[in-house]
């Protein structure tokens, strides 16, 4: 429990293993680490956080206050939800008493997070102003497109893990986007609309096989954005 304010607290593992492990068992209630004050950061760097018992939301809650200036950074080391344990957990909870949306700013740009079967990173509680938080990182579960960081988008890893890479969706079929124009033209079928959803000021040009669309054709709507 981080009960104060102003404190700066850096979990990190420096042993050459790396394996220390943070586990409150079932004793604390809401979160593995509870922070209760403003302006408090806690940042992980290494090491292993396992949270998710019966009476546990997240494994990092914030409580009871404002929490003004509150930081949550997850640069490295694991965030793990316990099996069989309490299926509405998730990674965060941020909790405001008077505000419809948490003061808390949190980013994860590193480590790895595996939130087996619960709510995932937010717990059903006050979400983040700003829940755009992932830059970086490895996950067990598919990363959501609303959480990605401002010039981020979902990709799936080698492994079969999942993170997140640089780039931005131009186009969109239906509920599929894609990175670029003539990507979302490339599979686009005879009669479909492709949608363009973010303007393009470096385009090279596209190209529309007759063939492909020869029967209704392909509509491009621009919906109002520039392709130069």
């Amino acid at each position: 429990s981080i009960d104060g304010s102003k404190i700066d607290v850096v979990i990190e593992d420096l042993s050459e293993e790396k394996s220390g492990v943070i586990d409150s068992g079932s004793s604390a209630a809401f979160g593995t680490i509870l922070i209760w004050g403003n302006d408090d950061t806690v940042t992980l760097k290494s090491g292993k956080i396992l949270y998710g018992t019966s009476n546990q939301v997240a494994a990092i809650a914030t409580l009871w206050g404002e929490n003004e200036g509150c930081k949550i950074q997850i640069e490295g080391g694991q965030i793990v939800r316990k099996e069989n344990s309490e299926p509405g957990s998730g990674v965060f909870y941020t909790c405001n008493s008077s505000e419809s949306q948490s003061n808390v700013e949190i980013s994860i740009s590193g480590g790895e997070i595996d939130y087996g079967n619960g709510r995932g990173i937010f717990q059903d509680a006050v979400i983040p102003a700003n829940s755009k938080i992932i830059s970086g990182g490895t996950f067990a579960q598919e990363v959501a497109e609303e959480l990605c960081a401002e010039g981020f988008i979902p990709q799936t890893n080698a492994d079969n893990t999942f993170g997140v890479k640089s780039g931005y969706y131009y186009a969109q079929i239906g509920d599929v986007k894609y990175e670029s124009l003539q990507d979302a033209i490339n599979a686009a079928n005879d009669g479909e609309t492709v949608k363009l959803i973010k303007a393009v000021t470096d385009g090279s040009g596209i190209t529309i096989a007759e063939s492909k669309f020869g029967t209704d054709g392909l509509t491009i709507d621009l919906d109002r954005l520039t392709y130069t």
